[in-house]
């Protein structure tokens, strides 16, 4: 399965004093339509419809769930990338200052 996996033992590198997590994208091969294939497929699909609702964890969907203080719904995306963009900013160069305050409006 196609998948993103770590670059390197230790992936964590800095730029600019920001930790930045490096990671590679793998290409596999598709495991085509052999039985067994879909067998496991079927019995995966099978497990997860069994699970009962009350046995998965709580919360609002469609947000970054990684991020403490903006978990929940979309909105909290956009809260999200506005304390970024406000992090970012007393870094900014002066040139890019009409594209910063026009991304910022959004």
């Amino acid at each position: 399965m196609n998948a993103e996996r770590l670059a390197a033992a230790n992936p964590v590198s800095m730029l600019d004093d920001q930790p930045v997590l490096v990671t590679e994208f793998v290409v596999d091969k598709s495991p085509g339509r052999a039985r067994w294939v879909l067998k496991d497929v079927g019995d995966t699909l099978g497990c997860l419809h069994s699970l009962s609702l009350d046995d998965l964890p709580k919360r609002d969907g469609g947000s970054l769930h990684h991020m403490p203080g903006f978990e929940g719904l979309p909105g909290e995306d956009i809260r999200l990338a506005h304390a970024i963009l406000g992090g970012i900013e007393p870094k900014l160069p002066g040139k890019n200052r009409e594209a910063f305050d026009s991304l910022r409006a959004i």
